[in-house]
Formats: structure tokens, sequence, C-alpha cells
């Protein structure tokens, strides 16, 4: 599940930070394995070495004050890497996030790859999603045209899908393949929504045939 979206890193963080304890919480009663939460930019991130180096410290603070409850309810936190569409994030890059969650150093802290925010990035997405390995726990899967982040269902923007799908098995991601994609919400009628949804399915299922094709040989 989604925690709250709020900035670690801002004066008002206080509010942010105890909703994601009950999150956490809440997470544990519904069952879910993992909580994907963002993280935190100062602003001016990289026109300060000194601001930026405190946002390093302040992410690793915060994420393992929150661990104290995931690991005390056995949810794990899953970081979301960000798309810097509204200027330079701190957890754009891969290294930035290898980085938080081996400073981390538990179990109940992995990595959320969310598609539409690396292309967003500009990122090679294989080879990102190869870099992160075994950390990998969650997927936010949406496209986009590289230019906004629209949420759109895969295969209507210009993500490499098949780059992706490949990568995936390569480090042997065996979780959900969650869609993000309320820009089809938007755009779709509620009449026309049940056959959307088959659409969806089908999308997911021609991926699956993807990843499967490549472990066949096919």
């Amino acid at each position: 599940m989604h925690g709250p979206m709020f900035n670690v890193c801002a004066e008002d963080a206080a509010a942010g930070i105890a909703a994601a304890h009950r999150s956490l919480r809440r997470a544990a009663r519904l069952g879910a394995r993992w909580v994907v939460l963002h993280p935190g930019s100062a602003q001016g991130l990289t026109s300060d070495r000194e601001r930026y180096e405190w946002t390093k410290q302040r992410n690793v603070e915060v994420f393992r004050d929150l661990l104290t409850t995931a690991e005390q309810v056995g949810v794990g936190i899953a970081i979301e890497n960000m798309g810097g569409s509204e200027g330079p994030a701190f957890g754009t890059n891969v290294s930035e996030l290898l980085w938080l969650v081996e400073a981390l150093d538990s179990p109940y802290a992995g990595i959320c790859w969310d598609t539409g925010h690396a292309h967003l990035a500009g990122l090679d997405q294989g080879l990102a999603i190869r870099a992160v390995g075994t950390y990998l726990v969650a997927l936010h899967l949406s496209d986009n045209d590289g230019k906004k982040d629209q949420h759109w269902c895969p295969g209507r923007g210009s993500v490499d899908w098949h780059a992706v799908m490949g990568a995936l098995r390569d480090v042997g991601y065996a979780g959900p393949l969650n869609l993000e994609v309320p820009g089809e919400t938007w755009v779709t009628p509620r009449s026309a929504m049940p056959a959307k949804l088959q659409y969806l399915a089908a999308v997911c299922a021609a991926l699956i045939a993807d990843y499967d094709a490549g472990e066949g040989g096919s």
C-alpha cells in the first residue's frame, strides 16, 4: 500500500511522519507486506553541498525512526524512486536509493520502482532495475510521454516495457505488477470502466508473457 506523501525534509514533516507510523500499523492489520514512502529533499538540493549531506542524513534519521514501527508490526518500508519533474529530488537516481537502503541496514527496508518516475528522469530502466537487484520489493507501473507524469496504462506512452520486464526477470522479481494509472480514470467514462479494467488485465497478461518468454528463451 502507499503511505502518506510528504517531504521528510520539510519543516512541517512531523504530521507526515506520524501519519506514516499509523499507515504501517494499518498495513499490518490489513495484511499488507510493504508500505511505499517517498524520500525527502531540501530546497536547493544541488546548489549547496552541506544541504545535500543534510538531506541524506535527514532521510536516514526519519526512516530509521519509521523502521522502529515497521519492525515491531512486521511490515516493510519500500522507498520509491523520484521523478525529478519538479526540480532536483533526492532518490531520483539509483545510487542515492541504494545508499539510503544500505545505510538503513534492515530487512524491512527495500525499494519500490516507479517506471513513470524513472522515465521522467531519463534513466535506462533495464540498467537501473538490475542495479537495484534484490532490494526491489514493490512496483508502481505506469507510462508517460517522458515530459509529464500522466500515469497512463503501460504501452500508451514511451516507456520501454520490454527492457523493464527483462530486467525484472533478471533480478528475479516475483511480486505483484501493481498498476498506478489514475490517468486512465480521468479520461474513462464510468460506464466504460469495466471494459477498461478488462483491457488493463489484458495488458498485464501481455507484460507477464514477455517476462515468461525470456525465461523460456522464446
